[in-house]
């Protein structure tokens, strides 16, 4: 009985000398797989991530001029402006290709880019900034309607040009930086909200024109 009360003793021994080892290696691994987890899900993804982008938008402004004929054209086309009519900031980076003289100026549809040019002119804005609300076409009739009223649809803008045989495609668009993205991503991107014109042969006069409203889902 001695003899067996000693095995069983040293049996429990055994017994407790692997359930702590077992549970010492759990831990440890479980610790192992934590770390893997961690970098896996927060680190790797967020490593190369710009948090600042989190309040600023992506804007772009672009439009092309094509001159069909020899002559001095003066355009008025719109510019971006703020919901409080302010001259947005992204209209400071304007930068032309073409022989070109500019300047912003006052009319009675609103604020607008004069200009007055020989030969044919692109212009390409890339801008991302702090985030300031939601920028509007100038020379537009919003109408008393928010400018996400027209998301969809169309709106008026007022062109004016001293020439007829002019083709003019413009193109503004924005989208905000967001919290939360796909795939652990941290930066998401809100709808792409887009104006565009594509026309031919403006009137020798100020005319109205319609500008596509689309949101385009990235």
């Amino acid at each position: 009985m001695r003899r067996m009360g000693s095995i069983i003793k040293n049996l429990n021994k055994l017994i407790d000398e692997y359930l702590i080892k077992g549970f010492l290696k759990f831990i440890k691994y479980s610790f192992f797989i934590l770390i893997v987890f961690f970098y896996i899900t927060y680190y790797y993804p967020y490593r190369n991530t710009d948090f600042t982008l989190l309040n600023k938008a992506y804007y772009s402004y672009k439009f092309s001029l094509t001159f069909l004929e020899v002559g001095i054209y003066e355009v008025y086309l719109p510019i971006i402006v703020e919901e409080n009519g302010n001259i947005s900031q992204i209209m400071d980076k304007i930068n032309f290709t073409g022989n070109v003289t500019s300047q912003i100026v006052d009319t009675v549809y609103g604020k607008a880019l004069k200009l007055v040019a020989d030969s044919s002119i692109e212009v390409n804005i890339n801008v991302i900034k702090i985030k300031e609300g939601v920028p509007v076409l100038s020379l537009a009739n919003y109408s008393g309607h928010p400018p996400e009223y027209f998301y969809g649809s169309t709106i008026s803008v007022w062109l004016y040009s001293n020439r007829s045989n002019i083709e003019i495609d413009i193109n503004f668009s924005y989208h905000y930086y967001t919290p939360g993205g796909p795939l652990f991503n941290p930066i998401g991107y809100s709808p792409l909200y887009v104006y565009s014109l594509v026309k031919t042969n403006l009137s020798v006069c100020w005319m109205e024109t319609l500008f596509t409203v689309d949101i385009l889902y990235q």
